[in-house]
């Protein structure tokens, strides 16, 4: 074809890029002295083509090449059934890396965003002492996350029309505390 709307030759849509089904949740809980807190994020349908390194790993360059574990599953005369074609260390890397039905990814996901679990210790205890209230707690951040994309992308860092997964590593944050009330 011509690459053209009315000649498109053997071109078709594969997928939507757009995060569909986008939901968050939050969940407070409490009993004797305890209080749990949980916020959830996600999307239910999105789909994902990650056309770089990172899904890759070989484009030709031997400076750039980014190889990971999985992109040890491609084509050579003992491994026939690969995942992956063979990779090039030339110009010609990208010619078996084009957007096809074959590497388009779930990009659903849920993450727990944050978590907090908190005891506030009984009045009667404090009594005497000056404080009002005291609380202990811990606090999560990007906790888990639930995605059928590979290990190592992050789902949120998949923007862009087909996004290429280059992100900083998502940080994981664990805090402790003390809220003291006089």
């Amino acid at each position: 074809g011509l690459n053209t709307l009315d000649d498109h030759g053997d071109l078709k849509v594969l997928g939507n890029n757009t995060p569909r089904l986008k939901f968050g949740l939050t969940a407070n809980f409490a009993w004797k002295g305890f209080d749990l807190n949980l916020f959830f994020q996600g999307v239910g349908k999105r789909d994902v083509f990650i056309g770089s390194t990172t899904y890759f790993g070989f484009q030709g360059n031997k400076y750039f090449d980014n190889v990971h574990e999985h992109n040890m599953d491609y084509w050579r005369e003992d491994n026939k059934d690969a995942f992956f074609a063979r990779p090039y260390s030339t110009g010609e890397a990208s010619k078996n890396q084009q957007v096809q039905s074959r590497f388009i990814q779930n990009g659903a996901y849920l993450r727990l965003k944050n978590l907090q679990l908190g005891y506030t210790l009984p009045s009667e205890l404090l009594q005497g002492v000056g404080i009002d209230k005291l609380r202990f707690y811990f606090s999560g951040e990007n906790l888990l996350t639930f995605t059928k994309l590979m290990d190592g992308v992050d789902p949120e860092g998949t923007s862009g029309a087909w996004g290429d997964a280059k992100s900083y590593p998502l940080s994981l944050v664990c805090s402790f505390g003390v809220n003291l009330t006089f």
